[in-house]
């Protein structure tokens, strides 16, 4: 892809109703400084609630790109690339040189701006620049009484103005800032009567996300205890509002992350008490819906410290044993608990502490699989195979917990050991998936087991009611043995998908055998009466027809299909699919 084959109308569809009109705004409030651009390159810098170094390069289907935000990190775009695309759009840029970073000689680049004023072209004065020298010169000659009043009556109107002038006469910064007015805004935006539907939810999350930007830009200016509250009333309000509306464009997941985003660097910057950011974080994971802060153990383990991890650990403790037994009336944060505190007793204290933790949460088969799994990996093979035996003896037989087992074994060359727990797996569910993890774990001891694991499958095909072999013959078809898979699927049957898949393996060899089928399959998809099915069997004939020139049995192959079609006569899109494939 080139630059000239994108336009506003193809990026708007690429990203969606939400990105794009927040890049919009970027771009057009000028946040976005070029360093660099090709036909093919870009590289910029775009001013938000700081600075974020974005790149983008086209590639043959569409484009990509790399920035320097958080949210970037889990998106393959995000408002900054959008803004910078947009911006990029309206350069001429087709015969400046590549800068996308090859071996060649350090190419020029286009520089449109940069911080230390090299490069820049020059620029006209402007209007401003002369009404900003005259307004100085008046001021200058104002009575400070005049000055003090205007200054004040400006205050009322700039609550940013009002909270700087606050500090600097020496009010705390946590309460300098009015949060009222962004209060509102928020409420403004979040607020909606009846349902968001699909055409309306992008500009609807676009809303949204333009006041957390103002939320996000507090901390910058030294107000970060108010957007770390401010990220919270925003949460209180997905709450109320959060399924109002259509989420099928992924807005509500890019608000609920832009909240998060800014929540964390505001904690970074205000250092919060350690005890309540660990209660606001476990009420916040556990109590909403929206699952938030999920990973607060690992992100915010710097800020809360040892001590605030204890007791964030503690708090979830609690919680835990608050919760109803399982089976019993189901809370909806019995996951959220689980999740949050395996997280933060690895966080605290490794694989031991988590095996402390899955320990108490041990409920199920998988529960004692996990926690054999990870003692598995650390190289501690015999605490592993313990754990194995107390899940088996209180869930019962589990072919997962038995295949690990057998894994074990088998890495410590007990391969009579591990061929017996995946016999037992096998005979316990007899089937193509337990055959093959049955060769797989035995390995060259495998032929052993063969013969009595092909009988067991042969006796559940002739058992079964009507007669399939099924699991027989996909087995042997897996192993390779064809000519095995097709006696048994003559002797006992199989389903007509893997009839097919025997039909086109038996084709390389014995073209002769396979025809009957694919044309049995085809007359078949016939009856389905329908375009897609008329399609399927043209496909099927046109493969049938090369494997019938093989079997020398072309004239006749034409001659049944021309009887198709004639019987078919009154079916016009059967007999374009047939015209379409070739077929006489």
């Amino acid at each position: 892809m080139r630059k000239s084959e994108i336009s506003v109308d193809v990026l708007s569809d690429r990203v969606g109703d939400v990105l794009f009109e927040r890049g919009r705004r970027y771009a057009a409030d000028g946040r976005v400084r070029l360093l660099g651009h090709t036909t093919r390159h870009v590289a910029a810098v775009v001013t938000g609630s700081e600075d974020y170094e974005v790149e983008i390069e086209l590639a043959e289907r569409g484009f990509l790109g790399s920035c320097t935000c958080p949210f970037a990190e889990d998106w393959d775009v995000c408002k900054h690339m959008v803004a910078v695309l947009l911006r990029w759009l309206e350069v001429d840029s087709e015969d400046t040189p590549d800068v996308s970073g090859s071996s060649s000689p350090e190419p020029e680049v286009t520089v449109v701006g940069s911080a230390s004023g090299e490069g820049t072209r020059d620029v006209e004065p402007r209007a401003g620049d002369e009404e900003d020298e005259l307004l100085r010169a008046h001021l200058a000659q104002l009575p400070v009484g005049r000055l003090v009043g205007e200054l004040l009556a400006a205050t009322r109107v700039d609550a940013m103005l009002r909270a700087r002038l606050l500090v600097e006469a020496g009010a705390p910064a946590a309460t300098a800032f009015d949060e009222a007015p962004l209060r509102s805004a928020l409420v403004e935006a979040f607020s909606v009567e009846g349902f968001v539907h699909y055409r309306d939810a992008g500009d609807y999350f676009w809303g949204i996300g333009e006041v957390l930007d103002e939320v996000g830009e507090l901390i910058e200016e030294g107000f970060a205890a108010s957007a770390a509250r401010l990220t919270l009333f925003a949460l209180d309000l997905v709450g109320e509002f959060g399924q109002c509306a259509d989420d099928s464009d992924g807005g509500l997941v890019m608000v609920l992350q832009q909240i998060e985003e800014i929540h964390l660097r505001a904690s970074k910057s205000v250092a919060p008490d350690p005890d309540a950011l660990a209660a606001t974080l476990v009420e916040q994971a556990v109590d909403s819906w929206t699952e938030v802060f999920f990973d607060a153990a690992s992100e915010y383990a710097e800020i809360l410290g040892e001590g605030g991890l204890h007791t964030y650990r503690d708090l979830l403790a609690e919680r835990w044993r608050g919760l109803p037994a399982r089976g019993e009336q189901e809370d909806g944060g019995r996951f959220a608990v689980r999740y949050l505190r395996e997280q933060v007793a690895e966080v605290l204290g490794g694989t031991d502490q988590l095996i402390e933790v899955l320990t108490e949460h041990a409920e199920v088969s998988h529960d004692y699989l996990r926690i054999a799994g990870l003692l598995h990996r650390e190289g501690r093979a015999d605490e592993a195979l313990e754990w194995i035996d107390r899940g088996l003896g209180t869930c019962g037989s589990d072919a997962s917990l038995l295949e690990l087992a057998a894994s074990i074994h088998r890495e410590a060359g007990r391969v009579d050991l591990a061929g017996e727990l995946l016999w037992k797996n096998f005979t316990d569910a007899p089937g193509t998936f337990t055959y093959r993890s049955l060769k797989s774990g035995t390995g060259a001891d495998f032929t052993r087991w063969r013969d009595r694991a092909l009988s067991v499958l042969k006796e559940l095909g002739t058992c079964s009611r009507g007669g399939d072999c099924t699991a027989l013959v996909s087995s042997l078809l897996w192993e390779g043995d064809i000519d095995g898979a097709w006696v048994a699927a003559q002797e006992g049957g199989c389903r007509s998908s893997l009839w097919l898949e025997l039909a086109r393996a038996r084709a390389r060899t014995n073209p002769s055998d396979a025809l009957p089928i694919l044309m049995r399959e085809a007359e078949r998809a016939v009856d389905g009466a329908q375009r897609s099915a008329y399609r399927c069997a043209a496909e099927l004939l046109h493969e049938a027809r090369d494997v019938a020139r093989r079997a020398s049995g072309l004239e006749h192959f034409d001659r049944h299909v021309r009887e198709m079609r004639e019987r078919n006569r009154r079916r016009p899109a059967l007999q374009d699919e047939f015209t379409r494939a070739g077929l006489p």
